[in-house]
């Protein structure tokens, strides 16, 4: 598995611990974490990682309320030229059946070794992902319509959905702006809710060079930021380059 580096965005204590250790179940070597500055759980965060892993990269980073940011920060720092990219963030300890969804098709013997499988000759793939939260993108048209029937306590809802769907349109004109891709066919893509996910470093590095720090606003939103549109992104980016997502 030399040929993959692995980050990690973490920031709840008792979730951040919980990834560690599951991480450590898998893979012993370098890791590249993202931290939140002052916050007063990355004192244990690192003490643990240099226990359980070779070596620990690690980079604060400003709480924007998406792990999208501290990825992309700590994507910086990877010098290692490896070809693929193993990445997870913790949820909260309240969502930790939707991070063992995610996560545990990697550790799962039913899937043939997910690393060794997907790092090795298949390379029609770009993407792995687990198939539990695969959804697809809802279109402009689709979100009107869903409109229509959502009462008035949900709007605001409703409308931070439609700003994710900006901000995803936003990142596909980018693309094409920087690097003559478009794909009609895969506008609306289907995704993984949750941002974990084995990805090409290829397709990675193009998303990451067209993002600047100012899309990035402080504090978390529920939807309707550029990281919700880069969960989607990354899939229509994959698709873009020729390469097909797997949903396990």
């Amino acid at each position: 598995m030399k040929d993959i580096s692995v980050h990690a965005h973490i920031f709840y204590e008792d979730a951040g611990i919980y990834l560690l250790n599951k991480l450590a179940k898998l893979w012993s070597g370098k890791v590249y974490l993202s931290l939140i500055k002052d916050n007063c759980a990355n004192e244990v965060f690192l003490s643990l990682a240099h226990t359980l892993f070779s070596s620990v990269d690690y980079v604060l980073v400003e709480n924007k309320g998406t792990d999208q940011y501290g990825f992309i920060k700590s994507f910086q720092q990877n010098k290692e030229q490896t070809k693929w990219i193993l990445y997870w963030h913790d949820k909260h300890i309240s969502k930790q059946k939707w991070f063992d969804d995610l996560t545990d098709i990697f550790l799962d013997e039913n899937n043939n070794k997910v690393l060794q499988r997907y790092t090795g000759n298949i390379s029609s793939c770009g993407i792995v992902s687990s198939s539990k939260h695969k959804t697809v993108t809802s279109s402009l048209v689709d979100l009107a319509s869903i409109g229509h029937n959502i009462g008035i306590d949900n709007r605001q809802k409703l409308v931070r959905s439609f700003h994710t769907l900006f901000w995803l349109k936003e990142l596909q004109f980018l693309f094409k702006l920087n690097y003559n891709i478009y794909n009609e066919e895969h506008a609306f893509p289907m995704f993984t809710a949750g941002n974990v996910f084995l990805i090409r470093r290829e397709i990675l590095t193009k998303v990451h060079n067209i993002i600047h720090d100012n899309y990035f606003e402080n504090f978390y939103r529920e939807d309707g930021d550029v990281g919700h549109a880069l969960e989607r992104f990354y899939y229509y980016a994959s698709s873009c380059l020729g390469y097909q997502n797997r949903f396990l």
